[in-house]
């Protein structure tokens, strides 16, 4: 109906066309008569041609989440909605916090639909957030959904290692493991939890560093170095991988040959 609608229209009438106002989805469910589905079927297309539009002339989407707040209201079982605002919204970080709002009420509305939703605002925790916290939490809950992607228990330890709990990292990877029939998969996993165990044992080296500089005025250039000052007297020899230290903070890591840099 609505195309039908921009069809009658000139193409001048077309252009000229302005969204001013939106109500609320509260505002608009009591105004639907009962039908709620058919209205939000309207705003969301509306959505879809609005972003549209102002991708390729303005880029100035400052109505978007409201319809898409509105639509899903309407609607709240509209995953494509929460999905398209949720990865659209971030783009200008600007609106990073819309595109969180939106997803979080996804998330609330359908708990266990779609593993993308999690993801999506794991990612805005990642990325525009730097919180690694909160970004292994929601992908975590992701992992553990039907249908997630293979790598993302990984990725999701990999995020609880960022924030530095490793502990929390190494447990999740070993309940993951038990789940998968995959012998790829369980090697990959087994790979990414030695990785782990490597680097929980690298940072415990954190304080012994600190003694050698005390002693020596600077940190230390290898590790090796502490078993030559009599610091510690071996290391732990973990495969595919080497000990690195920061020289600006003698914060000390296990780097496998997949990284390629600090930290």
């Amino acid at each position: 109906m609505q195309t039908q609608l921009d069809q009658m229209k000139t193409p001048k009438e077309r252009m000229g066309e302005r969204l001013i106002y939106i109500p609320s989805g509260r505002s608009m469910k009591m105004a639907s008569l009962g039908f709620d589905t058919v209205l939000a079927d309207v705003l969301w297309v509306r959505a879809v041609l609005y972003f549209g539009e102002h991708f390729l002339t303005d880029q100035d989407y400052r109505w978007l989440y409201r319809i898409l707040d509105a639509t899903t209201t309407l609607d709240p079982q509209n995953i494509m909605a929460y999905r398209f605002g949720g990865t659209l919204l971030a783009l200008g970080e600007d609106d990073v916090e819309k595109s969180m709002e939106l997803l979080k009420k996804g998330i609330r509305n359908n708990p266990d639909k779609d593993w993308r939703l999690y993801f999506l605002l794991g990612y805005n925790y990642f990325y525009y957030l730097e919180d690694h916290a909160s970004a292994a939490k929601y992908l975590e809950k992701a992992s553990r959904m039907p249908g997630h992607p293979d790598y993302l228990p990984r990725l999701a330890a990999r995020m609880y290692a960022k924030a530095n709990q490793l502990d929390t990292a190494i447990e999740f990877l070993r309940e993951m493991y038990g789940q998968y029939e995959d012998p790829s998969i369980k090697e990959t996993i087994e790979k990414r939890i030695a990785v782990l165990v490597a680097k929980k044992y690298a940072r415990s080296l954190k304080p012994v560093v600190e003694k050698y500089k005390e002693i020596h005025g600077k940190y230390p250039a290898e590790v090796n170095a502490l078993i030559h000052a009599g610091l510690i007297k071996e290391l732990y020899i973990y495969p595919d991988g080497r000990y690195v230290i920061d020289p600006d903070t003698g914060e000390v890591d296990w780097l496998s040959d997949s990284e390629t840099q600090w930290p």
